[in-house]
């Protein structure tokens, strides 16, 4: 075999390895979606609360899927959630084991939704506050063994558990910092951190806003918190940071000092209030050198 032969035989079999990932993805793009993606609800020991969840398969051919129940809990202070398997010793305590869900393979036809009853039996003996749940929609059965494989190929949607079991409720939460990602700007475009901590035993969901003004006390902007939007929960015992940018005018006559009122509400039994504000300075201490270095 000459060497221009053995060199264009390995050129075509580069090429090959090339593209045969692109052609592999390409078959295995799923589009799948689930509505809603978070329930609220509030129970009492002993009742039933029964729902549906629609799945959505956008793809023009059929799909199996399955579902499967787990609970979560926050991870860190971003809002990510760690879920957790059933615990084979929990003999009932988590929400997660209250759920009733069909049970194997789940088929919905090219383009069309399926409707997956749920129903949640909350026992007589339960500890009152939140408990929350996750229900996954995946294209691989949740007893599969091949772990790496379901990471890498398997298409997985969910929908969150907010349930809120009457009794000795405790909301309390307060905002454990606030402030801005630098104190001496040069205009005025700010980034603020807001960690919210919540004390209680229910989720709070923290709604209010970011006053923003100048050293004259004149307003120079209000950056909503959470308003008309389901997400932002916190969870009990844990914090959540928020973050938020804010974009002035700029104006020669609105150099100097900042400062911004954070004021959150929360709580659906008795709304209470928690505020905090922090301040920093607006100086275009650059373009103010050049002008002493001139004079």
């Amino acid at each position: 075999m000459t060497l221009t032969l053995r060199t264009t035989i390995l050129r075509l079999f580069c090429l090959l390895l090339l593209a045969l990932p692109s052609f592999v993805s390409a078959q295995d793009s799923i589009s799948l979606s689930v509505s809603p993606t978070i329930f609220e609800m509030s129970a009492n020991p002993s009742q039933n609360w029964e729902s549906t969840i629609r799945v959505i398969n956008s793809n023009s051919f059929p799909l199996t899927v399955y579902a499967e129940a787990v609970n979560f809990r926050p991870l860190g202070e971003q809002g990510a959630s760690q879920l957790l398997p059933i615990p084979e010793d929990s003999e009932g305590a988590t929400l997660a084991e209250w759920m009733d869900l069909p049970v194997g393979e789940l088929v919905i036809p090219p383009e069309q939704t399926l409707q997956i009853p749920i129903i949640i039996s909350v026992p007589e003996n339960v500890s009152p506050g939140g408990h929350f749940a996750a229900v996954l929609i995946g294209t691989r059965p949740p007893e599969s063994q091949d772990k790496q494989s379901l990471v890498e190929t398997a298409q997985v949607v969910s929908s969150l558990f907010f349930l809120r079991v009457s009794g000795d409720i405790i909301e309390d939460g307060q905002i454990r910092s606030f402030r801005t990602s630098e104190r001496l700007l040069e205009r005025p475009d700010a980034t603020f951190e807001l960690r919210f901590e919540n004390n209680g035993n229910v989720h709070l969901q923290p709604q209010g806003s970011i006053q923003i003004v100048n050293m004259w006390g004149e307003e120079r902007g209000v950056i909503p918190i959470n308003q008309q939007t389901l997400f932002g929960n916190v969870l009990p015992d844990s914090v959540r940071k928020f973050s938020f940018t804010w974009e002035g005018e700029w104006s020669i006559t609105d150099i100097g000092r900042y400062n911004a009122i954070a004021t959150l509400a929360y709580g659906q039994n008795n709304r209470q209030f928690t505020t905090a504000d922090t301040t920093f300075w607006v100086l275009p201490w650059k373009e103010a050198g050049v002008v002493l270095l001139i004079l």
